[in-house]
């Protein structure tokens, strides 16, 4: 049996406002797990591509997160940051061993999570 600590799970999807087909992310099908943080934040953004990319990124965190802790539901998870500024798993308390990276460019979001382990993804 595989050690879970050992995996990377990572999602990549296409970014875009109407339906698509496979991979495309729609900001509104995920804004709903946003938080009012996030989406105090993503308010403060100029460009409307900017604001629809950042509901993206972290609507796929959330139910990133949810994928491979699934008794979590998206709209559920807490995050701080940590003392350099990097976002992580504040609540559920229990989940606080899941790590995750976000990555996002003009039409294109990606997340990576893992136990324990620090990770990274680029796109």
């Amino acid at each position: 049996m595989r050690d879970s600590r050992q995996v990377a799970h990572v999602w990549c999807r296409t970014v875009a406002e109407t339906a698509g087909s496979g991979d495309v992310l729609r900001p509104a099908d995920v804004e709903w797990a946003l938080d009012e943080a996030e989406l105090r934040r993503r308010e403060t953004l100029r460009r409307p591509s900017d604001r629809s990319l950042f509901t993206a990124a972290w609507g796929l965190v959330r139910h990133s997160l949810s994928e491979v802790e699934p008794r979590v539901a998206p709209h559920e998870w807490r995050f701080l940051r940590s003392g350099l500024g990097r976002p992580e798993v504040h609540a559920p308390h229990w989940c606080r061993s899941l790590r995750f990276n976000l990555s996002h460019t003009d039409g294109a979001v990606a997340c990576v999570v893992t136990r324990e382990l620090r990770c990274g993804v680029d796109v």
